[in-house]
């Protein structure tokens, strides 16, 4: 055959009008469907690359499904450490451990701070009974002196507080009210008015002292 004929389908060096040449050292791409991409020339797609060229955070799920105890984590309280947990990159099992650790760490502080609460009510209570003017052997009737006052004048708000708190035994707080009661039970007056009665209510010492007053 002559040496200047070519065969159909051999190919020389110069590339088909049209087409551009590959790049010495770049590898031709492989596989079927291959495409060649234009104008991305740089870019990689490398498994743990964000396209910001940041890491990304592969342990993440999709959505975090975490609990507290059998009770799954409230929507708020999840909205508010999601961020950090996606941001670590943390597992689903990851950040459940780390909820968990949390709430063992509250449910110690509640404890430790009942335990407090408790001790200090009983040191307020144990000198209340130890004091001289309104413990001892005056402890009932300064209680019930106490009560009197708190029924007559504390609001039901009040009383829910002396409750919790457990200040409706500090001693300070039952010799005030102690003395209001006590001064409630002294304050009547004396008079021969009073169909022999000899003391008026607070609603008769109010008509004597203003004549005009309606029931």
């Amino acid at each position: 055959m002559p040496e200047d004929l070519t065969t159909q389908g051999t190919t020389t060096d110069t590339p088909a009008p049209g087409v551009t040449a590959p790049v010495a050292g770049t590898p031709a791409p492989t596989g079927d469907g291959a495409t060649l991409l234009t104008g991305t020339e740089g870019t990689t797609n490398t498994p743990g690359a964000t396209p910001d060229g940041g890491e990304a955070k592969v342990g993440a799920p999709e959505k975090y499904e975490l609990k507290a105890g059998d009770i799954a984590l409230p929507a708020e309280v999840l909205a508010k450490y999601e961020p950090l947990f996606r941001e670590a990159g943390l597992t689903n099992e990851a950040a459940q451990k780390l909820v968990d650790m949390r709430i063992a760490e509250v449910n110690a502080q509640e404890s430790t701070a009942v335990e407090k609460l408790v001790a200090q009510h009983t040191e307020w209570l144990d000198a209340t009974k130890a004091d001289g003017e309104i413990g001892g052997a005056n402890l009932d009737t300064s209680v019930k002196h106490a009560q009197s006052a708190i029924a007559r004048f504390g609001s039901p708000e009040l009383k829910s507080f002396l409750d919790l708190s457990g200040a409706g035994s500090h001693p300070e707080l039952v010799r005030a009210f102690a003395r209001i009661g006590k001064a409630m039970a002294e304050d009547v007056i004396v008079t021969g008015t009073t169909g022999g009665r000899g003391e008026l209510s607070y609603g008769d010492k109010a008509k004597q002292m203003f004549p005009s007053m309606k029931n």
